[in-house]
C-alpha cells in the first residue's frame, strides 16, 4: 500500500515522490513559444493552447487572462486568442482576442479544445458560471465567427472529442468537477462516454449523451492523487488512440507557491492508450509521467508554479509528435518526441 497523509481532518490522499523527464521527450529550445508579451492586446497569462491543421498552416487557440489590477486575480478578464504558424513553432497572434457574443460567460471562458470531425471544427470549452464549471462546445469554419452548439449541465471542468467516428458513434471524454470529490477522492476522476443511437444506422448527433463507464482514476497512476483528465482530441495510431493526460498531486505543506495565494498543486504529463474500436477499453497506461515540471518556465515565477497541462499532441513529418502544453499556468510551450518511443513508454504500463 502506498504512503499516505492527511490533508484535511479525516481524508488522506497517497503521498506523491518526485519523477523524472524521460530523455526521449525533449523541450524545445525557444520554450515558452507563446508569452503575453508577444500579445497585441492585454495579457497576463496565454496557456492551455489548442492546435490544428488549419487552411494550409497550423492554427493555435488559448487561454488568454488579463490581470489589470496590480497582477492578481480580482477583476480577472478571461478569453480566448488565436495564433497561427507555418512550421508550429513560430507564433503570429492574430490582432484581436476572440469574442464569443453567444450567451455563454464571455469574461470566463476558457481551456479550448479544437478537433476536426466531418469536415467541421468542434471546440470544446469551460465557462465559469455561479452553479460551477460548465462545458460549452461550439462550431466553427474559420476560427472567427462561432456558432453555439450545446451546452452541458454542470459540473464538467474538461471534455475532449475524439476525432472521429467509432463504430457508428461519436465519443468524448470528460473530468467531472464535483468539488468535494474532485479534489479530494480519486474514484470519479475521468469518464468516457458514448451517445445515444436517434435512430438505427443512423449518425448520432453529438448531443445526446450517456452510457457513462469510468475509465480511470488516480489509484492507476504515481503521480496523482487528487485529479486525472484528457487533454486534447486522442491521436489515432495502429496500437490504439494514444490519449494525453494530466495528473495533479496536492500537498498541503507547498504553501504559496506562485502568484496566486496559496498554491499546493504540482500537474504533471501522463500518457494512455485506448482500444481502436472500443474507447470503453483500457490498454495501457504507464503510472510514471512522460512529463514533469522540472525548467524554471514550468517551476519558478508562474501564477501557479510545477504545472505541466499537455493540451494537444501533432503527428508531424517522419513520425515526430509535436505536444503543447501550458506551463506554470501563465505561458504555452513545447515538446517533441519520436511518436513511437512514447507509444513505448505508454506499452511499459499495458493492462490488456
Amino acid at each position: 500500500m502506498p504512503e499516505t497523509f492527511e490533508s484535511i481532518p479525516g481524508v488522506r490522499l497517497k503521498k506523491v515522490g518526485d519523477f523524472k523527464t524521460p530523455s526521449f521527450i525533449k523541450r524545445h529550445g525557444q520554450n515558452p513559444i507563446l508569452t503575453a508579451s508577444m500579445m497585441p492586446y492585454p495579457s497576463s497569462l496565454v496557456f492551455n493552447a489548442s492546435v490544428v491543421e488549419f487552411d494550409g498552416h497550423w492554427l493555435m487557440m488559448f487561454r488568454n487572462e488579463f490581470y489589470p489590477v496590480n497582477g492578481v486575480p480580482e477583476g480577472k478578464v478571461s478569453h480566448l486568442g488565436v495564433a497561427e504558424s507555418t512550421d508550429g513553432i513560430h507564433w503570429t497572434p492574430r490582432p484581436e482576442p476572440i469574442n464569443l457574443a453567444l450567451g455563454i460567460v464571455d469574461n470566463n471562458a476558457y481551456d479550448p479544445r479544437a478537433v476536426k470531425i466531418d469536415g467541421t471544427y468542434y471546440i470544446t470549452l469551460c465557462q465559469q458560471t455561479r452553479h460551477g464549471p460548465q462545458a460549452v462546445t461550439l462550431t466553427t469554419g474559420d476560427f472567427r465567427s462561432f456558432e453555439l452548439f450545446d451546452l452541458a449541465p454542470p459540473s464538467t471542468r474538461n471534455f475532449t472529442l475524439f476525432p472521429e467516428k467509432i463504430s457508428g458513434k461519436y465519443w468524448r471524454l470528460e473530468r467531472p468537477f464535483w468539488q468535494a470529490v474532485d479534489t479530494y477522492c480519486n474514484r470519479f476522476a475521468k469518464w468516457i462516454s458514448e451517445p445515444y443511437t436517434i435512430y438505427v444506422g443512423s449518425s448520432p448527433d453529438l448531443k445526446h449523451w450517456g452510457d457513462y463507464n469510468l475509465l480511470m482514476d488516480c489509484a492507476m497512476v504515481d503521480y496523482a492523487n487528487t485529479k486525472i483528465g484528457p487533454g486534447g482530441a486522442p491521436i489515432k495510431t495502429d496500437e490504439g488512440w494514444l490519449l494525453l493526460i494530466h495528473g495533479v498531486d496536492h500537498d498541503p505543506s507547498r504553501g504559496k507557491n506562485g502568484w496566486e495565494g496559496s498554491w499546493r498543486n504540482r500537474y504533471h504529463g501522463g500518457v494512455a492508450l485506448l482500444d481502436l474500436e472500443n474507447p470503453n477499453r483500457l490498454i495501457a497506461c504507464n503510472p510514471k509521467p512522460f512529463l514533469t515540471p522540472e525548467v524554471s518556465y514550468e517551476t519558478e515565477n508562474g501564477w501557479r508554479n510545477n504545472v505541466i497541462f499537455p493540451m494537444t499532441g501533432l503527428v508531424m513529418g517522419g513520425g515526430e509528435l509535436y505536444i503543447y502544453y501550458g506551463a506554470a499556468d501563465t505561458h504555452t510551450c513545447l515538446a517533441t518526441c519520436p511518436l513511437r518511443d512514447l507509444l513505448d513508454f505508454c506499452l511499459e504500463g499495458r493492462i490488456a
